[in-house]
């Protein structure tokens, strides 16, 4: 008699446990989810800021590429290079370079090309180096391939080839 009264506590004991390990893994279900739901949106959050930092990267590198109108702003900095630095600054040649990587023809906007700026100065030692030193901080996409210093009696010469990103 003891025994038949024990199983049936026993079925509803087991049955209690089963409705909680239920309840259990509902909650962990809906844990899971809120915390799913939280990384989403920290991942959007996360998304927006950094279309934010890329938008004033682009901005800022945009600046730095040469454009119609700042190939002019160019030209008048080499003439302040030239009245700062007492040195004569001549623009020989200014060549617009075949990069047969870029990506015009393929549907983008923008296109990345360069041109290549021949500069001659002319002055003393110290007037030419400065020169020299300006043109490499100018504030454009630009590299400076080749600089050949010569001497001839009193004055210095240099030729600079400048290379400058345009879009």
């Amino acid at each position: 008699v003891a025994f038949g009264a024990v199983l049936p506590s026993a079925g509803v004991y087991i049955y209690g446990i089963n409705i909680l390990l239920l309840e259990a893994d509902r909650i962990h279900g809906i844990r899971a989810n809120i915390a799913h739901a939280a990384h989403k949106e920290e991942d959007a959050r996360m998304l927006v800021t950094n279309a934010r930092e890329s938008k004033m990267i682009r901005e800022k590198l945009d600046g730095r590429f040469l454009t119609t109108d700042t190939f002019i702003e160019l030209f008048s900095l080499f003439e302040q290079i030239g009245d700062v630095t007492g040195a004569d600054v001549v623009v020989v040649s200014a060549d617009e370079v075949e990069n047969p990587g870029s990506a015009q023809g393929r549907g983008q906007q923008k296109s990345v090309g360069s041109v290549r700026i021949v500069v001659s100065l002319t002055g003393s030692f110290a007037s030419v180096l400065e020169a020299i030193h300006a043109l490499e901080f100018l504030p454009y996409a630009i590299t400076l391939t080749s600089v050949d210093m010569l001497r001839s009696e009193k004055r210095w010469s240099a030729r600079v080839i400048l290379e400058a990103n345009t879009i």
